[in-house]
């Protein structure tokens, strides 16, 4: 991961190999994720389940948008990790990576 200023590929296909292989890291904490593909084209969706939390990961190939929830599903509280448009493959690391420490974090 990291390293590239621009991407090799689209940014939603960028987006969802990083996650991708993050999530095998997180498989031993209990964490599932799915990929949700929207009638949207240029849209897609991560579905992330760990045992505490529930956060989802929306992106957008316009504006190359990256938007990350996350939920603690014993308080039902909801926290925007992030929002809006990535500058850079670097930019989607930072991001997914923050998601993947909430995840592991009690």
């Amino acid at each position: 991961m990291g390293g590239k200023s621009s991407y090799s590929a689209t940014f939603l296909s960028t987006v969802a190999e990083r996650w991708s292989a993050l999530a095998e890291s997180l498989v031993t904490h209990g964490v599932r994720s799915e990929l949700r593909r929207t009638d949207v084209v240029d849209k897609m969706g991560i579905e992330i389940r760990s045992p505490s939390k529930l956060a989802l990961v929306e992106a957008w190939e316009h504006g190359n948008c990256l938007d990350v929830t996350i939920m603690n599903l014993a308080t039902g509280h909801s926290t925007i990790l992030f929002a809006g448009a990535c500058n850079g493959s670097d930019e989607i690391d930072l991001r997914l990576l923050a998601l993947r420490d909430a995840l592991r974090s009690n």
